[in-house]
C-alpha cells in the first residue's frame, strides 16, 4: 500500500511538473489568446464536482472537451437570443 501511494503522489507531481512547464513555454500571444477560454474551461470542470478525478479534472478529453463546448455553445446562442431581443442586435 505504501508503494502504491508514493507512486501516486510521483504521478501527481509528474503531472504538475508538466503543466508548469507547459505554461512556462507559452508563447505570451497563445497566452493572451486563451486564458479567458482556458479559465472557462476550469470553471466548467470544477462545476463538475466528483465526476471528474482530482488528478486529471480538467485535463482536456475528447468527452469532457466535446461536453463543454456544447454547454457553452448552447450558453453562447442563448446569450445571443438575449441580447438580440433586448438590443434589436446580435452578438458579434
Amino acid at each position: 500500500m505504501a508503494e502504491e501511494a508514493r507512486m501516486s503522489v510521483e504521478l501527481r507531481e509528474s503531472v504538475q511538473r508538466t503543466y508548469d512547464k507547459s505554461i512556462q513555454m507559452r508563447p505570451a500571444n497563445t497566452q493572451r489568446a486563451y486564458t479567458k477560454r482556458q479559465k472557462a474551461f476550469r470553471d466548467w470542470c470544477a462545476a463538475k464536482g466528483s465526476a471528474f478525478s482530482d488528478l486529471t479534472r480538467c485535463t482536456v478529453t475528447g468527452e469532457n472537451f466535446i461536453s463543454f463546448l456544447r454547454s457553452v455553445s448552447s450558453e453562447e446562442r442563448s446569450d445571443a437570443k438575449i441580447l438580440k431581443i433586448k438590443t434589436g442586435h446580435a452578438k458579434q
